[in-house]
């Protein structure tokens, strides 16, 4: 389906938001992992309506487990086929004319690369991973730190998109002081990542708590200018 994207034909199948068509049932093979009827979230593509979106997709697939979920074939079948429309709409419909239509296309309907990067850019797939990196089942509403990671697109460059971003008591630490502190400014969060960084250097991040992390990263927050 990649190598199909060299085709002007192909693209303009997306273009027009029919490529459901692309993947025919006879090439999909079925797996036994069972889920119900899968949510409807057409109406929630606007970026505001991620946080929703997130729940509903990650709640629906609630028994995947984070290898499963790194598999690029399970988001590429769902954002080409069952999510579709809402694939549609949310990257080829809303996206400026001048961008490079195969750049969104690879990026947002397939699982492309090999970097933690790319867990979180496909249309669907990233909505399960937002969830799951920010699941916190100790709170009342286990999806509560979900909006604050979706609130600030400098959290999930300095930390989704390393390695470390995968130590949920640090990803937790991190959105609960930001959550505390009522916002943060930028430069704060890429020096936590950049600080986050150099501790994995000399520890082993797994070995901490989520509360000795939030000892650890407090000043970087205390002592910057809260917008």
């Amino acid at each position: 389906m990649e190598k199909a994207l060299a085709h002007p034909d192909v693209i303009k199948i997306y273009e027009t938001g029919t490529f459901r068509t692309l993947v025919p049932k006879e090439d999909v093979r079925s797996s036994r992992f069972e889920a119900s009827e899968p949510p409807n979230i057409i109406a929630l593509t606007k970026p505001s309506d991620d946080a929703e979106a997130s729940m509903l997709i990650h709640g629906w697939l609630n028994k995947l487990k984070p290898a499963e979920a790194a598999d690029g074939r399970l988001w590429t079948y769902l954002s080409h086929h069952t999510f579709a429309e809402y694939s549609a709409t949310r990257w080829l419909n809303q996206q400026s004319k001048d961008s490079d239509i195969t750049n969104i296309i690879l990026s947002r309907l397939f699982m492309k690369g090999d970097s933690m990067k790319r867990l979180f850019r496909n249309s669907i797939g990233r909505l399960w991973w937002f969830a799951h990196v920010s699941f916190d089942r100790n709170r009342a509403n286990p999806y509560e730190l979900l909006p604050i990671l979706l609130s600030n697109q400098n959290i999930q460059s300095a930390l989704l998109e390393r390695r470390i971003g995968m130590c949920r008591n640090l990803l937790l630490a991190v959105l609960e002081l930001v959550n505390e502190f009522g916002g943060i400014k930028s430069e704060v969060i890429k020096s936590v990542g950049r600080n986050a960084n150099l501790l994995a250097g000399g520890i082993l991040l797994d070995h901490f708590s989520k509360e000795e992390l939030k000892k650890r990263l407090h000043h970087l927050f205390s002592s910057s200018n809260i917008e």
